[in-house]
């Protein structure tokens, strides 16, 4: 019997250690404890491109490699989010309220 495993439809983004660290006014290379809701921003983002827009994997997961020069960075949420909108640190917990 062929089963399709629901959890493989999905991007799923984790917390990484040893990540570039240009992330502005922090020495941090870990997102560990503060990043989770910049990483559930990609995911949503990753998942939309994937899901509706058909972007193929291949082409698609390099776009959110941890590094400055992708699009979809946690150095460039992080940027964004810290000049633009949310203005916390990179190391500041992002509350979901």
């Amino acid at each position: 019997m062929k089963q399709d495993k629901e959890e493989e439809k999905y991007i799923l983004m984790t917390y990484r250690s040893h990540i570039e660290k240009k992330m502005p006014t922090t020495y941090y290379n870990s997102d560990s404890g503060w990043g989770c809701m910049l990483r559930v921003g990609q995911m949503a983002v990753a998942n939309f491109l994937y899901l509706h827009e058909k972007i193929p994997m291949k082409t698609l997961l390099p776009l959110f490699w941890d590094n400055s020069s992708m699009p979809f960075s946690i150095q460039n949420f992080t940027f964004v989010t810290s000049k633009e909108y949310a203005h916390k640190k990179p190391y500041e917990w992002y509350n979901p309220c």
